[in-house]
């Protein structure tokens, strides 16, 4: 995102340029651009990082169901799960999502979506899913 009147935002915008074109020139698939964070304020107030904290579903993904559990496992090799309703965990888990996003992903369960291997003593819980396996975080 890009704000006309952010300092950060004019410092960068000439290395932003010279990235997205050396991407497009050495034939990339991924694709560079800006959009006017005041121009796409929809956009701007689920995504711009300053927002993060007071919209958690820009960062933690719903998984309503088993088969999109299981679309998630076969579609990535390490994520999180928090499984539960509000607590004290659940503040924790979006603190740390808020930071750790860019590398790894984090979704939201009830406990019925989450397959029957997995053993949940306590709830709510955080659990990791790496290869097949899982840990429960306590």
């Amino acid at each position: 995102f890009y704000a006309p009147w952010c300092g950060h935002c004019k410092k960068l915008e000439p290395i932003w340029n010279e990235v997205g074109l050396e991407m497009k020139n050495i034939g990339s698939p991924v694709k560079v651009g800006k959009m006017d964070a005041t121009s796409y304020s929809t956009l701007q107030d689920e995504w711009y990082p300053q927002k993060r904290k007071q919209n958690p579903k820009a960062l933690i993904r719903p998984l309503p169901s088993q088969q999109m559990f299981e679309h998630v496992q076969k579609r990535h090799r390490v994520f999180f799960v928090y499984i539960g309703g509000e607590s004290p965990l659940k503040e924790k888990y979006i603190d740390a999502a808020s930071e750790l996003i860019v590398y790894t992903y984090f979704f939201s369960a009830s406990e019925e979506v989450v397959p029957e291997y997995v053993t949940l003593k306590e709830m709510p819980a955080v659990l990791v899913f790496k290869d097949e396996t899982y840990f429960v975080y306590d």
